[in-house]
């Protein structure tokens, strides 16, 4: 497995995967949008704009394996529609170029949520039925429905991310719900390797599988959220309860990883080592 395509090379996640990547020798082409400013790709990572079609069809049979990353959470006022073009009119674009340059493998970064949540994950549903439609011998498709991910210097307005930055920067008070959600949290390390060993081991799985991604164990997001101001010793109020959960919350997300305990993966970072990943990393100002 040498040569990828990947899309979403610009987020938290894809960046940290291509340099896990081409740490490791592969060939790594970014598949961008037009117009999109991909800053913290290395030199060695060719750029592709997913509208040139010309020279998309010069990677014909070259290419490996397809990562497709790019979402929209839809944290950010995004309307439905603007979630939807991302989440299933681009995804069915990047689909649709796997197959024109031949490529051998699809990887989907997909959530765990059910599909009745919100616009993010009825989108990524839509695409998820779709591609088990597309999977052939020619090009076998790997979707990965992958639970709570957490890390340093992730983007974005969710629990984990409110919660460090309040900690961090030791706000007076964060108001949070009762946070009797149980969620499976997974360290981006750990992903990143699973990611690894899946590529290793494509040509073993039949034309279509899913996996479920996580640490296989569920936490209260009270727990996690009282384990990290103890770490991170801040003076943050934690104030449980005085925001109300919102609409379809779901109160239990636990992911089931026998399968991928079968070809020898397990996560390695326990929730407190993690957390104490993150700390040092950015009280010490770094960039990871």
């Amino acid at each position: 497995m040498k040569n990828i395509l990947i899309s979403g090379g610009t987020g938290f996640l894809g960046h940290h995967l291509i340099e896990h990547l081409v740490s490791s020798e592969k060939k790594i082409i970014a598949l961008v949008r037009q117009k999109s400013v991909a800053t913290n790709f290395d030199n060695s990572i060719k750029l592709f704009d997913q509208g040139d079609e010309n020279k998309l069809l010069s990677l014909i049979d070259e290419i490996d394996c397809v990562l497709h990353l790019a979402t929209s959470y839809g944290r950010n006022r995004e309307t439905k529609k603007e979630v939807y073009e991302t989440n299933l009119d681009y995804s069915l674009k990047v689909l649709d170029i796997a197959k024109k340059i031949k490529a051998k493998h699809f990887i989907n970064f997909d959530t765990s949520l059910p599909k009745h949540v919100n616009h993010y994950s009825s989108s990524k549903a839509a695409f998820r039925n779709i591609l088990k439609e597309n999977a052939t011998d020619s090009l076998k498709i790997v979707n990965l429905r992958i639970e709570t991910i957490y890390g340093p210097n992730k983007k974005g307005n969710d629990f984990t991310n409110i919660l460090m930055k309040a900690c961090l920067n030791n706000k007076d008070i964060l108001e949070l719900s009762k946070c009797e959600q149980v969620r499976d949290f997974i360290f981006y390390e750990d992903l990143i390797l699973c990611v690894g060993l899946i590529l290793d081991n494509l040509n073993k799985f039949p034309n279509f599988v899913n996996f479920q991604v996580g640490s296989g164990k569920g936490v209260p997001l009270k727990e996690f959220a009282t384990l990290f101001k103890k770490l991170s010793k801040s003076t943050t109020k934690l104030d449980f309860g005085k925001i109300p959960y919102r609409k379809n919350e779901i109160m239990n997300s636990v992911s089931e990883i026998n399968n991928l305990k079968y070809i020898g993966w397990s996560p390695k970072t326990s929730l407190e080592d993690g957390m104490k990943k993150i700390i040092l990393n950015l009280t010490n100002g770094r960039s990871s």
